[in-house]
């Protein structure tokens, strides 16, 4: 590693009593709006989801207090405001490469959330609560079918999660960890109350579309999920319900 890092990288770590197995370590740090995350890859950290805008010092004091380098990759679960709003900023401070799926690049350009799509009354009169708008960029690198994580450094499979936004996206490492964006939410109040406690996100440009991406993660193997607001979640907990 070209590194020092108390955090030795995702793939490298033995769990305890399994020799030979590996766990990933995916430190959270709780934004304003939103949760951040952070998993060490063989090239460096790479940092998922960027915040709200004008929170890039908290998020590179905490990079900086876990002993670690700033991050080498900013991959985005999505393009709003509370998820990508720092990820312009963050690109200039560090020289990060930002990806994010093509399907969020025009809100991206736009600097702009698209159509939020409340999945339920309280969602209304929630949305003019939610950051909208945010400094424009232009992504690095497409999360498409050609990008595989490790070319990113992570040995994690990239899985098309769309419904949440056109362009969301997760990541499923080898034991089951996986960081969904907001595919689901943690408890009330955007993770505040019941953080553990499984529910639809408050919006959803597309329910049905977002009900298969979650049908889909857990095919994949997806275990324990690390959300954008609230979580983690496990996934054996998550029943009918939880769907929109």
């Amino acid at each position: 590693m070209a590194y020092d890092s108390p955090l030795r990288p995702a793939t490298a770590l033995a769990r305890p009593g399994g020799p030979g197995t590996c766990i990933t370590v995916i430190q959270t740090l709780r934004l304003r709006m939103s949760n951040v995350h952070l998993v060490v890859g063989k090239t460096g950290p790479v940092l998922i989801d960027t915040g709200s805008p004008g929170e890039s010092d908290r998020i590179l004091d905490w990079i900086k207090g876990l002993g670690l380098p700033a991050p080498v990759t900013i991959i985005l679960t999505h393009g709003h405001a509370d998820h990508a709003g720092s990820a312009a900023e963050l690109r200039r401070r560090t020289g990060a490469r930002l990806c994010l799926a093509p399907g969020d690049w025009k809100m991206a350009a736009a600097g702009q959330n698209g159509p939020l799509g409340p999945v339920r009354l309280s969602a209304v009169l929630l949305q003019h609560l939610v950051p909208a708008r945010f400094e424009p960029f232009v992504p690095d690198v497409a999360l498409d079918g050609s990008v595989k994580m490790a070319d990113l450094g992570l040995d994690a499979t990239l899985l098309a999660t769309p419904g949440h936004t056109a362009g969301s996206v997760s990541l499923i490492f080898r034991d089951g960890e996986a960081v969904i964006g907001d595919v689901l939410m943690g408890g009330h109040m955007g993770g505040l109350l019941r953080p553990q406690h499984p529910r639809a996100h408050y919006f959803a440009q597309d329910a049905a579309e977002n009900r298969k991406s979650l049908s889909r993660l857990l095919s994949h193997g997806a275990k324990r999920l690390h959300v954008g607001h609230g979580g983690p979640l496990n996934a054996e907990t998550l029943q009918e319900w939880t769907l929109p």
